[in-house]
């Protein structure tokens, strides 16, 4: 009798019905959750650059498929080169050569480069001649065919 009034006296005076977690509870989580931490965050890099580059891919595609648009919104003839030729002197444009038709240009993140076959072009109409593309970023290229009437990008 003499010990179970010890033991309600010891837990009166050291409060052992406390709530809570013991140290070693408490350190266990932490090593958990830095363990998780060291294996998740040397990828989280990784994951933000494929994040971006899907993000610039999009753009660069809407900004490919708004091009008719932009033909019939400004009632003018676009041809699309490549990047890289600054007149129209050197293409054979056929039917297409009109006193008002114009380069065209495809704005493009930093280190994407667009190749184009042979001229793309734009009637005023919104109607276009189709033809392949590609896109060509660092040592990948993405090779991209524009449907006509309205050139809109085929994802084959």
């Amino acid at each position: 009798m003499l010990i179970l009034d010890l033991k309600d006296h010891y837990r009166k005076i050291n409060n052992v019905n406390a709530k809570g977690f013991t140290l070693l509870e408490m350190l266990t989580v932490l090593f958990i959750i830095g363990l998780a931490a060291s294996l998740a965050l040397p990828n989280l890099s990784l994951i933000f650059d494929r994040i971006k580059f899907s993000n610039e891919q999009k753009n660069v595609y809407r900004s490919i498929n708004l091009l008719s648009y932009k033909a019939l919104s400004e009632n003018r003839d676009f041809v699309l080169l490549n990047n890289t030729e600054k007149n129209l002197s050197n293409h054979k444009l056929g039917p297409y050569n009109t006193a008002r038709l114009s380069k065209i240009s495809v704005e493009l993140p930093k280190g994407w480069i667009i190749n184009v076959d042979e001229p793309i072009f734009y009637k005023s109409s919104g109607f276009c001649s189709g033809g392949k593309i590609s896109l060509s970023v660092g040592e990948y290229s993405y090779p991209l065919k524009l449907i006509p009437p309205f050139c809109q990008i085929n994802y084959d």
